[in-house]
């Protein structure tokens, strides 16, 4: 919690999903003012805020009147058309934090990429293909890859595992048309996927969240559980905390991490809040969330500290269009977004719990899981 009082800045945010949601339910318990762009009033973020603006980041005019009611422009999601936003912003004195520069370079995968490797920051050998011959020739260079589309890709959309050369001319095949549009990564038999959410505010204070491990169901992350001890990871906090004074980047921001053979690969970055934190809602002495705001707003950044030894996650993914039936967590702590409408792989809330351990604190999670329908 801050120590001292909050700056009375109004804060935008673009896009109506569940992060906006947590941003807005953590920013009103300070006192805060969230405003809400988004364009249904049924959206996550929309039923929680007095400050719901229906509109679109690609209306020029409602971008504009949206950005002169408020002080300070954040993103939910790096999936934004910068150039766009740009143009429709000129000659606005309004502040976009993480800058507009920082999104574009990091929402683009082969630009992210190289700037891992320009700082130094360990990744998996990539190549950016332009023809059906590039891809040919790092698969026969390197064996298995990971092909990953460079924008919108997340949750599995826009990947693609080529483990042999049937899998080869059958991505070829079936993106001969846009084979520009992706990277290839060379694929890292991980031992752990581990995830890295830090922090850095205007006035370049900077902190971290504990180390996670994480579990992908169906591409997905389906659970996280920590505090996650790994030897490399205080020398990896160094290098991301220069990185970030670098390129002067505000906010929260997760580095998605492969474990290879005692290495630390960074697999991806998000720019914004991350699904891997939403245990800090219950597990810390502050949350993401409310880091997210105290960047935003150039306050000093606490030292993050565990309530417990252990802590879990536990996302509510929809397995069919049936309304969910939700369970009393006898042992979790639920937090549902109140989407409207439930399909399959889309995630409707999440469960925390807290205990000696990380693993009990899972068992316990998972236990309370069984109780949904979904």
């Amino acid at each position: 919690m801050p120590k001292n009082h909050l700056p009375a800045k109004k804060i935008g945010i673009l896009g109506g999903g569940q992060l906006a949601r947590m941003l807005c339910q953590q920013g009103q318990k300070w006192g805060l003012e969230i405003f809400v762009l988004s364009e249904n009033s049924n959206d996550p973020a929309a039923v929680v805020s007095s400050h719901w603006v229906k509109g679109s980041m690609y209306n020029s005019r409602q971008l504009n009147s949206f950005a002169s009611q408020v002080d300070l422009i954040t993103f939910e999601s790096e999936f934004a058309d910068v150039g766009k936003i740009k143009n429709s912003l000129k000659g606005s004195r309004v502040t976009i934090l993480p800058q507009l520069k920082n999104i574009a370079l990091l929402q683009d995968r082969l630009s992210q990429k190289k700037a891992l490797e320009k700082n130094k920051l360990n990744t998996s050998p990539f190549i950016h293909g332009s023809n059906e011959n590039t891809y040919i020739d790092f698969f026969e260079a390197h064996g298995a890859f990971v092909a990953k589309k460079r924008m919108h890709g997340y949750d599995g959309y826009g990947t693609y595992i080529v483990k042999n050369k049937k899998d080869l001319i059958e991505f070829i095949k079936n993106h001969k048309n846009d084979l520009s549009q992706f990277i290839a990564e060379k694929f890292v038999p991980f031992q752990r996927e581990l995830s890295l959410i830090v922090a850095r505010s205007k006035n370049k204070s900077f902190t971290h969240f504990p180390v996670v491990e994480s579990f992908q169901k169906d591409a997905k992350c389906f659970w996280v559980k920590g505090p996650t001890q790994q030897k490399r990871i205080p020398s990896l906090i160094k290098k991301i905390k220069l990185f970030l004074e670098k390129i002067n980047y505000v906010g929260v921001i997760a580095f998605e991490l492969f474990e290879h053979n005692d290495q630390l690969i960074i697999n991806e970055v998000a720019p914004r809040v991350h699904n891997t934190g939403h245990h800090t809602q219950d597990s810390c002495n502050i949350d993401q969330f409310s880091m997210h705001l105290l960047c935003l707003l150039g306050q000093d950044l606490p030292k993050v500290i565990a309530h417990n030894k252990g802590f879990a996650m536990v996302n509510l993914i929809g397995q069919s269009t049936q309304s969910p039936r939700l369970a009393l967590c006898q042992h979790s702590i639920l937090h549902w977004y109140q989407k409207t409408h439930n399909r399959p792989g889309r995630k409707m809330g999440h469960i925390n719990s807290v205990s000696h351990c990380p693993e009990l604190a899972l068992k316990h999670c998972l236990k309370d899981y069984k109780g949904f329908s979904l």
